[in-house]
């Protein structure tokens, strides 16, 4: 469950009720994939991103800032800067409230699929057409210092290599030279790492100073295999460990067990542990690598490698298995539990294409658990099983029979959604812990046509938490949206898991966001926002918007109340709601030496914000309308005086305006502007400012008529002025 503190900005406004843009005043961070090690894909310090304040259209979109290259990578943001990293190993520095950029570089040459031979950009549609930084990196923000892994020609294994950066984010300058990945594994100098044939595709993990990377086969072409590779963060390289550590034999023999994971992040529950999930074996074998022997059921106990009675270390070979690997003294890594269905051998023949480990998999909050097992892991493959498992007791392997009749797997719960709509799962699994706990899983079909659609969807499937008779957790399915396989509809394949913001757990502050895509190319994208908890099994949408082309499987980052999100086509979107509020106790200086620049309100005719509630083909939708934006650009930082007078009709008195009182009824009217309405302090930022002012002052609606605004620098003798009108609210129908 993610540990960090939110740093929230939430003070009280005296005399109006304005919203400003502002920089954060204690930067928030979010430093890995998926918002911590378990990868739940929750993000709990959002409390403005409430369901109701969503649902009545006040996100906004408050940059867009465009990069070379395609982002698979989540953003993420520390000490003030967003973090990008794109496949032409280009990354930025920006300004994550307005998407400004700090610094860019790119850290050498990327992989070009086109001038490959071994791999075609035509029969590898996995990712296309460079590789650079496909991984989300992992930042540790009390040295300021970002890890990742980028893909570049060069070296000796067939002219690739993926070189380890430490980034200073302050500057995106290396903090020391690269480290080349290469060579043999730790315990098996015969089997070696081919980074010509690798995919780094999971999220990192920074432990105890050790950055872990994964590695996948890229568009499943041979020799490849799944490994974990773990460099210290000063650059030294400590271990290699992979799911094939039997002698190699044919290129074939000696691949699969790819970790990939939908890009969800390696995941680990403590000091020194990691878990993965793995793919196939390639070679229609159980875990070890070898032909299906047993006939009736093979037990083995998961922690001994016990079969049958018979003691042997654990599978030398370890595909389409979820595995724990513990950090040993020295550094090296060593498998000490895992699970593997009694029908993954069926999953492993070369036309199946049936991997474990598409789901993206994530550890349980404690909550999710009992006293019997308190300690859950959630696993989902293209089979479109979930697996709840005891993070105890993996379960080890069961064996395998045909039919598939018992025996049973070792685990607490399987849940098979392969009949249609149900579908594979294909996006990482999300969580949210609050209102009794649910959990997420997107389905898609991972190739053929649907419905005239290549690469068509499945929905978006819910689970709740709930407990057995016996005491046992399991999860509920409670939700399948779209309810029926509606062209357009479904969660088409590439659409991402969700991320889940909140306040805390408070029941009913959870918004599940998503990328939406209709099919594989992503184009067409939405940025979706679903309210968390399911109604009469539908999740219900609560806002929705285009966002370009969508990449595969890259779910939104969340941080300090914005949604960011990475596209395909090479931009960063970043969304906020609403804009944080102005402080009523500003600590930047006043200055008359400020200067401001460019002030309008849109629009200049508009009624106070309110709350509408419409019926469109039966179903109610709650929305915010009326209210406008005030723009300025401020020379430095410092306090800003907004003040907001009424227009009134008054009476000459030789060069003035004065009121109108009885006694100067006849002379010449003129216009005058009273103060009465108030004036407001806000606390600006140098550049551009925007305030969302909802048209009440003091709690109150202003009333029908023309008004001024008037902006100056507090202290200041001259001041920018802009007019607007206050109407009544049309209401349609």
């Amino acid at each position: 469950m993610p540990s960090r503190a939110a740093a929230c900005r939430t003070i009280a406004v005296v005399g109006a009720v304005l919203a400003l843009a502002l920089p954060a005043v204690a930067s928030a961070s979010l430093t890995t994939a998926a918002n911590g090690p378990e990868r739940t894909g929750w993000y709990p310090d959002a409390p403005q991103l409430s369901p109701s304040s969503v649902a009545a259209g006040q996100v906004h979109q408050a940059f867009s800032a465009s990069v070379q290259g395609q982002v698979y990578a989540q953003p993420l943001v520390a000490n003030g800067t967003l973090l990008v990293a794109t496949q032409d190993n280009w990354i930025y520095g920006l300004d994550p409230n307005t998407g400004a950029q700090k610094w860019a570089r790119q850290l050498g040459s990327f992989y070009d699929i086109a001038n490959d031979s071994t791999i075609s950009s035509t029969t590898c549609p996995d990712i296309q057409p460079h590789v650079g930084i496909t991984s989300t990196p992992v930042i540790d923000s009390a040295t300021n210092t970002a890890y990742l892994f980028a893909k570049n020609p060069g070296g000796s294994d067939d002219g690739y290599q993926y070189n380890f950066h430490a980034i200073d984010l302050s500057t995106g300058q290396d903090r020391f030279p690269p480290t080349a990945i290469s060579g043999q594994q730790a315990d098996n100098t015969s089997t070696h790492f081919h980074a010509h044939y690798q995919l780094q595709r999971p999220g990192l993990l920074l432990m105890n100073g050790v950055v872990y990377a994964a590695f996948g086969a890229h568009c499943d072409v041979d020799p490849s295999q799944g490994w974990i590779v773990g460099v210290s963060t000063s650059g030294q390289l400590k271990t290699k460990w992979t799911t094939r550590s039997n002698d190699p034999g044919t290129a074939e023999e000696d691949s699969g067990g790819g970790i990939w994971q939908d890009g969800g992040g390696i995941v680990s529950d403590g000091s020194g542990q990691i878990l993965v999930a793995t793919g196939s074996n390639n070679d229609g074998g159980v875990p070890g690598g070898g032909a299906v022997s047993c006939t009736q059921p093979c037990d083995q106990d998961p922690h001994s490698g016990a079969i049958n009675g018979k003691s042997q270390p654990l599978p030398s070979n370890l595909g389409e298995s979820v595995v724990r690997l513990q950090v040993q003294p020295d550094g090296t890594l060593r498998p000490a539990d895992f699970f593997s269905p009694h029908d993954a051998w069926y999953w492993d023949m070369p036309d199946q294409d049936t991997d474990m480990n598409s789901g993206g998999p994530v550890a349980l909050p404690d909550s999710f658990g009992t006293s019997a097992h308190p300690h859950l892991f959630v696993n989902g493959g293209k089979s479109g099983d979930v697996f709840l498992l005891d993070r105890d007791n993996l379960g080890g392997f069961a064996g395998s029979s045909y039919p598939f009749t018992p025996p049973n797997d070792n685990v607490i719960q399987r849940q098979g959604t392969a009949t249609w709509p149900y579908g594979p799962i294909v996006s990482r699994f999300a969580v949210w812990p609050g209102d009794g706990g649910y959990l997420y899983s997107v389905t898609g079909w991972w190739g053929g046509t649907k419905n005239g659609e290549f690469g068509s969807g499945g929905p978006l499937n819910v689970y709740k938490r709930v407990v057995d008779g016996s005491g046992n957790p399991q999860l509920q399915l409670v939700s399948t949206t779209p309810s029926t396989n509606t062209p357009g509809q479904n969660m088409g394949y590439g659409s991402s898991g969700m991320s889940i913001s909140s306040n805390g757990t408070a029941g009913g502050s959870a918004v599940a966001w998503m990328v939406w895509q209709a099919n594989s190319s992503g184009t067409g994208a939405e940025l979706r926002a679903y309210d968390a908890v399911p109604q009469n099994g539908q999740m219900q949408l609560l806002w929705s918007t285009p966002i370009g082309q969508g990449s595969k499987f890259n779910p939104p980052a969340i941080s300090d109340n914005h949604v960011y999100v990475g596209t395909r086509d090479g931009h960063v979107l970043g969304f906020a709601e609403p804009d944080p509020p102005p402080s009523t106790s500003p600590t930047e200086p006043a200055g008359p030496g400020i200067s401001l620049t460019s002030l309008k309100i849109s629009p200049h005719r508009f009624a106070p914000a309110t709350k509408v509630t419409e019926t469109r083909n039966g179903r109610k939708r709650t929305r915010r309308v009326g209210g406008a934006t005030v723009r300025f650009t401020s020379s430095a930082a410092g306090i800003v005086e907004l003040r907001v007078e009424r227009r009134t009709t008054g009476r000459r008195a030789g060069r003035r305006c004065v009121r109108l009182t009885r006694h100067n009824r006849r002379r010449k009217h003129c216009t005058l502007w009273r103060t009465r309405p108030g004036t407001i302090r806000v606390n600006a930022r140098a550049g551009a400012n925007r305030v969302a002012f909802t048209g009440r002052l003091r709690g109150r609606k202003l009333a029908l008529g023309s008004y001024r605004l008037v902006v100056r620098p507090a202290g200041a003798q001259t001041a920018k002025r802009t007019s607007f009108r206050i109407v009544k609210l049309k209401r349609r129908g």
